[in-house]
């Protein structure tokens, strides 16, 4: 269920509010006001992802998950961390933030292949 939270809090907002929204309040139940002016959660995400969450959540308490994998992710490609930098943000061990990128490796595009011209397609 957390992954299926994190999968539509991230279409939701996108990328960088959900980041926003994890390092603020993950691991915690969130109570979304259905207003949104002046509250803990506009003050963190901004009215426009305040509103959003409001539209859907308004009233309801979802327990904000920790995306751990995701975050890890951010912080070794958008900010270039190390394992042990990546691990004290996350408060985590370095050995957990290692089993974190074995566990949920980085989607890479494939290589392209090598073409010898001298090579018939097959499927030509």
């Amino acid at each position: 269920m957390t992954e299926r939270l994190s999968e539509d809090l991230r279409e939701l907002l996108g990328d960088e509010d959900f980041l926003k929204l994890v390092e603020n309040f993950g691991g915690d139940r969130l109570y979304v006001p259905q207003s949104v002016t002046e509250t803990k959660v506009s003050n963190a995400l901004g009215e426009e992802a305040a509103a959003k969450l409001a539209k859907r959540y308004g009233g309801d308490y979802p327990r904000i998950p920790l995306a751990r994998a995701f975050r890890a992710r951010h912080y070794r490609s958008a900010l270039g961390l190390t394992n042990p930098e990546v691990a004290d943000r996350l408060g985590m061990t370095v050995s957990g933030v290692e089993k974190l990128f074995s566990r949920h490796p980085a989607k890479r595009a494939p290589r392209p292949r090598a073409v010898d011209a001298r090579q018939a397609d097959l499927f030509d």
